[in-house]
């Protein structure tokens, strides 16, 4: 086998992000006495996309982040409540949802035992602790390396530096890096001079000057990139 540890992104790679973004947001609504509309979602989803993209270029805390994405959205949509209680509550039910994307859970436990499985996410460490305690996955991982709780995100080097010193400084060439997005995961392993395998599920274009080494539209084909 050519590679010997795989290090996953979490959301829409294994975990769905974008069902539990969907129930936590309209529940956070809810909550706060505003009945929910089906219009909301793509605005609080485009504001929240920039804030982790400036997030990652080094232009905020995870802190300033977890208010000014609700901030802004009640801004816009006219809404007076308070940014940080609302923050509060959504990412309360953030930590309680737990949706498998397709074939996840299938292909993890077909390739524990024959590789070494790293999970690498971006995220607050409350919610996605309490997210892999609730899907029973943290069995199957030998590291959970979370941006929050290391004080650095993927595409820096250093979040990958954090991870090579985890799992004992391997060979590049025996590492595989799978993730949603180009600009975190796939940049961010290219970078490092690791192989990158894209998590292309919703069948996008891709416009950036950003190349993995594989792409695939269903996580179980990754199967057939590793031979097994």
């Amino acid at each position: 086998m050519k590679y010997k540890y795989l290090l996953f992104d979490l959301d829409n790679t294994l975990l769905s992000f974008d069902k539990s973004e969907a129930f936590a947001l309209r529940q956070t609504f809810e909550d706060s006495g505003i009945p929910f509309l089906d219009e909301y979602e793509p605005i609080y989803h485009k504001i929240n996309r920039t804030c982790w993209e400036r997030f990652e270029r080094n232009e905020l805390t995870i802190a300033e982040l977890k208010t000014l994405r609700m901030q802004l959205t009640l801004e816009q949509l006219c809404f007076d409540r308070d940014p940080i209680l609302f923050s509060e509550q959504y990412r309360d039910h953030l930590s309680s949802t737990a949706f498998f994307v397709d074939g996840a859970l299938e292909l993890i436990q077909h390739l524990h035992g024959q590789y070494e499985l790293i999970i690498i996410t971006n995220g607050i460490t409350k919610v996605q602790e309490s997210r892999l305690k609730n899907t029973n996955l943290n069995p199957y991982f030998s590291h959970i390396v979370i941006s929050e709780k290391i004080g650095t995100a993927k595409p820096n080097t250093a979040f990958f530096d954090y991870t090579f010193d985890q799992i004992g400084h391997p060979p590049k060439e025996e590492v595989l890096v799978i993730g949603d997005s180009l600009g975190s995961d796939i940049l961010g392993g290219n970078n490092y001079g690791v192989d990158t395998c894209w998590h292309n599920f919703k069948l996008l274009e891709n416009t950036k000057n950003i190349q993995p080494t594989y792409e695939i539209h269903q996580i179980l084909d990754l199967k057939n990139i590793l031979n097994t």
